[in-house]
């Protein structure tokens, strides 16, 4: 019981953030595959940070600097 409620949570925690990251996608077509995996895992914090009062840094402020170039295509390419 206990497991089976853990992998609902869970099923609905990534069904969320992948929503999230392909409408993201649609908005920003620089956004890659990684992207929207990023955004998966992180969805709870961007939604927080969709207010434009409240302190928050950007979607690429927040990751490491090595994942930034692989969460977005270069639109000079």
């Amino acid at each position: 019981m206990v497991r089976s409620l853990f992998s609902h949570a869970l099923a609905l925690y990534i069904g969320a953030g992948l929503f999230g990251g392909l409408l993201m996608a649609q908005a920003v077509p620089a956004t890659t595959p990684v992207g929207v995996a990023y955004y998966t895992v992180t969805w709870p914090q961007q939604i927080y940070c969709a207010r434009a009062d409240r302190d928050c840094r950007r979607i690429d402020e927040q990751a490491p600097a090595w994942l930034v170039p692989l969460m977005f295509e270069d639109p000079a390419r």
